[in-house]
């Protein structure tokens, strides 16, 4: 049996067309040592990279971490609130 090394993080990339089959997949290993939220978020940054250099345009990201999902929310929110043009008042 192997032994899982605690500094280590998997990351993997499935990549599928619009009718649910798979046209490219990666698999990359860290050595680091991080939080589970952290190494969720950096394979969604690795996946990101994956597919702007796979020529990619149309993309929709999947993963089970919530925290990620909520946290990418709440700063696209507030991102978006600051580019909106402040109304002068006259």
């Amino acid at each position: 049996m192997e032994r899982l090394n605690a500094s280590v993080t998997d990351m993997r990339v499935c990549i599928m067309d619009e009718y649910g089959r798979v046209v490219a997949l990666r698999t990359d290993q860290r050595r680091l040592c991080m939080a589970v939220q952290e190494g969720e978020a950096l394979a969604l940054v690795a996946a990101m990279e994956f597919v702007i250099s796979s020529g990619y345009n149309a993309v929709t990201f999947e993963t089970d971490c919530k925290c990620v999902v909520h946290k990418i929310r709440v700063l696209s929110f507030i991102r978006v609130k600051l580019q909106t043009p402040q109304e002068t008042v006259s």
